[in-house]
């Protein structure tokens, strides 16, 4: 509850009545339910969660202790019923405009709406060590099937969609939830796209193997970038060097994470380095993102981020330069780490020097 306690002090801050939490991950992060219904609505003293006959059992299950529960067929209709006179607010960043028509119907004059922006989302940018713990399980899971799935590699016969199929396949055996995002899993010029498909054509030999992939653990996701040399020849002379810029980049990077840093000042450190071997152009997107129960969480690890964007203790961030030649290869390296109050700790364990399958 304390989470909830959290939001529920902020209501007083700005003058609200109630707060409507509609977004379900976020209901999950306050509450513990995983079901896809429900709402959450919030008091200065009271946190309730609405959904309907289906989850009953469920939610009494994961509901958190001092949390009331309601069940009703109209689940939305009973909450907005229910709602106080006066300021509400919502979430803004997830209720479409239909959505706020459809509700300021149901309340008529007696509720006045009041968006509200990221304010779960700035108590989940800090992970506490429970979170930690399930996200570095999420990694090593990760780690434990990539090893697997990598030794099935048969080069000019496996395709990228036969690795892709088998590491979900894997990870669910192992104890995951799955993946927690589609992996990229990408071979010769296919490499050089960032976020490129993982197709159904033969992985060749003597060539890149990019591979970017997550596991999803009670709710978290792990996230990893590796790129191999396919043999049996030895890895192009380009290649090398590339990759170990890139590692080079990568390492100045994580030796620069800090609390209180500027959120800008690790790509900038990264970027440095492609500079000097006169990479940096090919290098087209920021250093890393936060992660957490989504794949994609603040903060962002970028030259664009705002001054105000600051490094905290228990932020979980990538940290994932590359350089990408367009209709050649592409070089990613991506680890996974939590700031503590005195630098890092890396919660990947997969060796970064050049591997040669």
């Amino acid at each position: 509850m304390k989470r909830i306690h959290q939001l529920q002090e902020r209501l007083g801050e700005a003058r609200l009545e109630a707060l409507v939490v509609s977004r379900l991950i976020n209901i999950r992060y306050l509450s513990g339910f995983t079901g896809t219904a429900g709402l959450l609505v919030l008091t200065p003293d009271r946190a309730t969660f609405y959904t309907d006959g289906r989850y009953t059992d469920r939610a009494r299950a994961e509901l958190q202790e001092g949390i009331e529960l309601v069940v009703d067929t109209h689940a939305w209709k009973r909450a907005l019923s229910d709602l106080p006179t006066g300021r509400v607010g919502f979430e803004s960043e997830h209720i479409t405009v239909h959505q706020l028509d459809w509700i300021r119907e149901h309340t008529a004059d007696r509720v006045e709406w009041v968006p509200t922006r990221g304010w779960v989302e700035d108590l989940r940018i800090r992970k506490d060590p429970e979170e930690w713990a399930t996200m570095r399980e999420a990694q090593r899971l990760l780690e434990q099937v990539l090893g697997e799935v990598l030794g099935l590699l048969e080069p000019g016969k496996t395709t990228e969609w036969d690795l892709a199929v088998e590491l979900e396949y894997r990870l669910k055996r192992a104890g995951a939830e799955g993946v927690s995002f589609d992996p990229i899993i990408a071979s010769g010029a296919q490499s050089a796209i960032p976020h490129a498909t993982s197709r159904r054509v033969p992985i060749p030999p003597n060539t890149v193997l990019l591979v970017d992939v997550g596991a999803r653990y009670r709710g978290y996701c792990s996230d990893m970038t590796r790129t191999f040399w396919v043999g049996p020849e030895p890895p192009d002379p380009t290649f090398k060097r590339v990759y170990q810029t890139v590692r080079e980049a990568q390492e100045a990077a994580l030796k620069s994470l800090s609390p209180g840093l500027l959120a800008r000042i690790p790509d900038e450190k990264a970027r440095e380095v492609l500079r000097r071997e006169q990479l940096e152009e090919y290098y087209t997107h920021g250093l890393g993102h936060g992660v957490g129960l989504e794949i994609h969480e603040a903060p962002r690890l970028s030259v664009f981020a705002e001054d105000h964007e600051t490094l905290e203790p228990g932020m979980v961030v990538t940290v994932e330069p590359g350089v990408y030649l367009s209709g050649q290869f592409g070089v990613r390296i991506e680890d996974m780490v939590v700031l503590t109050e005195t630098g890092v700790d890396n919660l990947t364990t997969f060796p970064r020097e050049l591997q040669v399958l």
